[in-house]
C-alpha cells in the first residue's frame, strides 16, 4: 500500500492478473461442410469479454464465451478462444477441427448385366473408408437383402439399373449406376416346317419362325428308323 500519514489517505494496490481459461473448448456434433456449429467455453471469472478466432474461410463473431461458427467450404483448422478482463487478456486455448464430408462416388458395380427373372444375383462394390452405410436402389419390384457395401437381389422381368451410394454423418454422396437388362425364358417355338415323310438317306431341312428373345436353339432328333 502507499500511505500520506499527514493527510490521512492511504492507496492500496491489489495485484491484477489477466483472467485465465483452464478448461477445454467444448463442442457437440460432427463438422460437415455448410453445417453451423456451436463453441463454448465454461465462463471465466474476472472475464469482462472473449476474443473467438475461426479458421479463415469460416463465418462467425462473437465476445461472449460461446460462438456459433458457419463452415464454409471444406477447410479445416483451429479454433481458438481468449477471455480478457481489466487487466488485460489471458492465455489462449485452441481446438483444431476437421471439416469432414460426404463419401465419394462408390467404385463401379460389380455382377451380371444380364440377368433371368426368378435367379438371385450378387452385386457388390468396394468398400469407402469415411462411408457408415450404403444405399441401394434396385428396378421396379425386384427384391434384395442388403449387406453392407453388396446386395442380393432376385430380379423379375423389368429392366433398369442398380444405384449405389455411400453414406455418412455429412450426408449421401453421388451415385453410382449399372444398367440391367432382365430377361426371361423363351416362349414355345412356333410350328415345325418341314416334310413329314421322309426317304433313306436324304436330306431334310426343318424350321421355325425365329423366336424374339431366343439367343440360340437345341434341336433334337428321333433317332427311330426311318422306313
Amino acid at each position: 500500500f502507499i500511505g500520506d500519514f499527514n493527510n490521512n489517505r492511504v492507496r492500496i494496490l491489489i495485484p491484477c492478473s489477466p483472467p485465465a481459461i483452464t478448461t477445454s473448448i467444448i463442442w457437440s456434433n460432427l463438422v460437415c461442410p455448410n453445417s453451423t456449429q456451436k463453441y463454448s467455453i465454461a465462463a471465466v471469472p474476472g472475464a469482462t469479454s472473449y476474443t473467438w478466432a475461426l479458421p479463415a474461410s469460416w463465418g462467425g463473431i462473437s465476445s461472449t464465451d460461446s460462438i456459433t461458427a458457419t463452415v464454409h467450404g471444406t477447410a479445416s483448422g483451429y479454433v481458438r478462444v481468449t477471455a480478457n478482463g481489466a487487466c488485460g487478456s489471458g492465455n489462449t486455448v485452441s481446438l483444431y477441427d476437421s471439416v469432414n464430408s460426404v463419401p465419394p462416388q462408390p467404385g463401379l458395380i460389380n455382377g451380371s448385366t444380364i440377368v433371368c427373372s426368378g435367379i438371385p444375383q450378387n452385386y457388390s462394390i468396394n468398400a469407402i473408408s469415411n462411408a457408415t452405410g450404403y444405399t441401394w436402389t434396385v428396378p421396379s419390384n425386384w427384391s434384395g437383402t442388403l449387406t453392407s457395401n453388396s446386395i442380393t437381389v432376385t430380379p423379375n422381368s423389368i429392366s433398369g439399373s442398380i444405384q449405389v451410394a455411400a453414406n455418412n454423418a455429412c450426408g449421401s454422396g453421388i451415385a453410382r449406376a449399372l444398367s440391367i437388362t432382365a430377361d426371361t425364358l423363351p416362349p414355345q417355338p412356333g410350328i415345325i416346317t418341314g416334310s413329314t415323310f421322309i426317304c433313306p438317306g436324304t436330306s431334310q431341312i426343318y424350321s421355325i419362325a425365329a423366336v424374339p428373345t431366343a439367343a440360340s436353339y437345341t434341336w433334337i432328333l428321333d433317332r427311330k428308323s426311318v422306313v
